[in-house]
């Protein structure tokens, strides 16, 4: 393959995966699949032509590639400024830089359009980075480096080349076999030196030395804690993840479970403003203080004989349009954060905030929530049982009154619409209210608009009588008001999907739910979800099946990929420099790490059952899968490695030629295969005829076709000859001959070992 041929088939690939990484960081499909069919496009139109010896690859005209980019420059100054509809500025440059390198694919006409163009691909990377740091764009990361470098060379191997007379240029395969060892050693250097500068500047070093100019950009999620009803429109459910999180329990042990979704509550409202807009009466007693890394947060006392639950939380994203709220079960008694943060708490609902302001962000943000299952007598959260006065009267206490009448008065005796809850306890009136809306309202992702003048939750239990979970929530808050029991409506995710391997729930945006509180004693507030459970299932229950097990794996190396890169900051540092220390040492921590992750696959594959105890043949199993798999990875490297030396120690190198006229031999190679295979395999340093003549006393059925073989094979390569369809008849007889007295051979060996002796 001559120059022009590699250097185009090497900037193709580059300008692909470069394209291929900025799409999966801003997740543009269409990008992608430019990504994927522009380069195909360019490398066979820029596939050396035999009729053009010399020529370069197919071309635009240059007026139309200037018309081309010219529309790029105007669409992407449209995108920025006059057009500008909220997207990052890096994902408009990214996407400039795509198009350009897609236009300037066909406008190469020299050297250095090859260069501006691997100029182009660089900065598409970088834009890459810029806006993700997901294992996937890591991956393709990995894989741009080689091959930017590789193009980079071969540009400077074609531009000597194009120097002129004069100037010797070396050629061949000695020199693509130094360019190979260059780029590797170069690839080699550049990560030795990459991986010293991350462990001595670990992330978040030098963050504000300039000021927000090139801070990373984090993905935004859609929770909001602006519960507006009335809209009109369809729910988005996208699948962006949002944050992980492990729950235990006191003892350190991991209660995640794929059957047992949890409630991860971030805000509260308690108050209608009867404009489909839900509010929280105590806002403006929310208390802020800085804490610093490694600050906790107090929020309530535990309560008598509790039973704990923590919850460590690692942030994918910024919540979009405010501050970021701590998402907890409830009741959280207290917040330890590992990085600085300005905390905003408030007692009376136990919410709190990570105020914008003070946070910058730099990987993912990790807390940890400790939350107490008992109840407590605590005041404060008195103060969060407001009953307002929105919904004392009207048609929805009339219904409210109505259900309680009809479905408690067995229980309740004189339950009767004057006083519903006579008797009756407020957990079991709220249970009844909740189970009414579950029983005669259907669950829609599509929201309708209300007439003019009309109240959204009336709309929603009198006309529609369907909507989605803030519709619910709202119902069931604005029906126990009514009657005198104090409820709130809360916004924050539901989590279904747990990864066995990682011991994690994977909340995702489609994920965010609303349901109510409601007050039923002393300190004791009681989650309650009116949405049917059969809807909360078809909408939030991760999928099952094969893509769902590969999709876990890939959730565990992307974990890890976190655990280990994106969230390498100041403490991830000095932990690494800490090996001896046994309670935080990374050699310690790196043991136990790999004894759980074997302990969890062997759970998974069924080989660990009861107490952790392995049956002898799982364990013979196991290892042996290890060791098959360990053994074929050796074998094919070995293998990788000395195929090198082997051409080397065969003779010269081969040429283009001399590999087309072998191609057409591989009838030998394959003879010799067969004699390896019979036990009769030639020794090396042996030719081929004078194997034959070793063989002809013992063996003369298949002696005769391998001197045919051998001899015709010699004519090629060493006399450079090409075979007639004369010597591509007679080699094939000759092989068929071959093969079929080995299987002769064979079958007298088998009929003489089942004799009796």
């Amino acid at each position: 393959m001559n120059i022009e041929a590699k250097l185009n088939a090497a900037m193709c690939w580059t300008v692909a995966v470069g394209v291929l990484a900025f799409a999966a960081a801003d997740g543009a499909v269409s990008l992608m699949l430019l990504g994927v069919a522009g380069p195909l496009i360019a490398y066979v139109a820029g596939r050396p032509d035999p009729r053009r010896p010399g020529g370069g690859p197919w071309t635009l005209p240059r007026w139309l590639a200037g018309v081309l980019v010219f529309l790029a420059i105007t669409s992407a100054l449209l995108s920025a400024t006059v057009m500008r509809d909220g997207t990052p500025l890096v994902s408009n440059l990214g996407a400039f830089l795509t198009y350009v390198q897609l236009i300037k694919l066909f406008d190469r006409r020299a050297t250095r359009d090859e260069a501006q163009l691997l100029g182009l691909s660089v900065f598409t990377a970088i834009a890459a980075v810029l806006t993700s740091n997901s294992l996937a764009v890591g991956v393709l990361l990995a894989a741009y480096t080689p091959l930017a470098v590789t193009t980079a060379m071969r540009i400077e191997v074609a531009s000597g080349r194009d120097l002129g007379a004069g100037v010797t240029v070396m050629a061949g395969r000695a020199l693509w076999a130094d360019l190979r060892r260059a780029v590797g050693a170069s690839v080699v250097c550049a990560c030795l030196l990459a991986a010293a500068v991350f462990v001595a500047a670990p992330r978040g070093v030098g963050n504000d030395w300039l000021g927000t100019f090139g801070a990373v950009p984090r993905a935004e999620v859609g929770f909001t804690d602006n519960i507006r009803l009335g809209q009109q429109g369809n729910l988005n459910e996208r699948p962006t993840p949002v944050f992980e999180v492990t729950v235990t329990d006191g003892e350190g042990r991991n209660i995640g479970d794929p059957l047992r979704p949890m409630y991860f509550r971030g805000a509260t409202r308690d108050t209608y403003d009867r404009r489909g807009i839900w509010l929280n009466s105590n806002e403006a007693s929310r208390q802020s203080r800085e804490l610093p890394e490694g600050g906790e947060l107090l929020l309530d006392a535990p309560g008598p004989r509790p039973s704990l639950v923590m919850q460590t939380v690692q942030m994918r994203a910024r919540i979009r349009g405010g501050d970021d709220y701590v998402f907890a079960l409830w009741r959280p008694v207290a917040v330890r954060f590992q990085h600085p943060v300005q905390a905003a708490a408030l007692r009376s609902d136990l919410t709190v905030k990570q105020a914008e302001s003070g946070i910058r962000w730099s990987g993912r943000r990790t807390y940890t929530v400790v939350s107490a299952l008992t109840d407590t007598d605590s005041d404060a959260l008195e103060d969060g049982g407001r009953i307002g006065s929105e919904f004392a009267t009207g048609p929805i206490a009339d219904l409210a009154r109505r259900v309680l009448a009809e479905r408690l008065a067995p229980v309740a005796g004189a339950a009767g619409p004057a006083d519903p809850l006579r008797g009756a306890e407020p957990r079991l009136a709220a249970s009844v209210l909740r189970d009414f809306l579950r029983a005669n309202y259907s669950y829609t992702l599509e929201m309708s608009l209300p007439r003019e003048g009309q109240d959204p939750i009336e709309m929603f239990l009198f006309d529609t009588r369907r909507g989605h979970c803030e519709y619910f929530a709202s119902a069931l808050v604005a029906m126990c008001q009514s009657v005198g029991i104090p409820a709130r409506i809360v916004a924050g995710y539901m989590a279904t999907e747990f990864n066995a391997l990682t011991g994690q729930y994977t909340v995702r945006e489609s994920n965010a739910h609303a349901w109510a509180e409601v007050h039923v004693g002393p300190g004791r507030w009681l989650t309650m979800d009116p949405s049917p459970p059969a809807d909360l299932e078809r909408i939030h229950a991760p999928s099952r099946g094969l893509l769902a097990r590969l999709k876990s794996w890939y959730d565990l190396i992307e974990f890890n990929w976190n655990e280990a890169v994106v969230t390498f900051d100041s403490a991830s540092q000095s932990r690494l420099f800490r090996p001896y220390d046994e309670r935080s040492g990374a050699l310690q921590g790196a043991f136990e790490r790999a004894r759980k992750a074997v302990r969890r696959a062997g759970r998974n594959l069924g080989l660990i059952s009861g107490d952790d105890a392995v049956s002898l043949a799982g364990r013979v199993a196991w290892w042996g899968a290890v060791s098959f798999v360990m053994l074929g990875i050796a074998y094919l490297a070995r293998r990788r490695l000395l195929a090198p030396g082997r051409a080397r120690r065969g003779g010269e190198m081969l040429d283009d030629e001399m590999r087309r006229l072998l191609a057409a031999a591989r009838f030998y190679p394959r003879a010799l295969r067969r004699l390896e295979r019979a036990g009769l395999g030639k020794p090396r340093g042996r030719s081929g005829r004078a194997h034959a003549a070793a063989l002809r006393r013992r063996h003369p059925e298949i002696a005769e076709p391998l001197a045919t073989l051998a001899e015709i094979y010699e004519q090629v390569r060493f006399g450079r000859r090409a075979l007639t369809q004369s010597d591509v008849a007679t080699a094939a007889a000759s092989l068929s001959r071959l093969e079929e007295a080995l299987r002769a051979r064979r079958r007298r060996r088998a009929e003489r070992s089942a004799r009796p002796a």
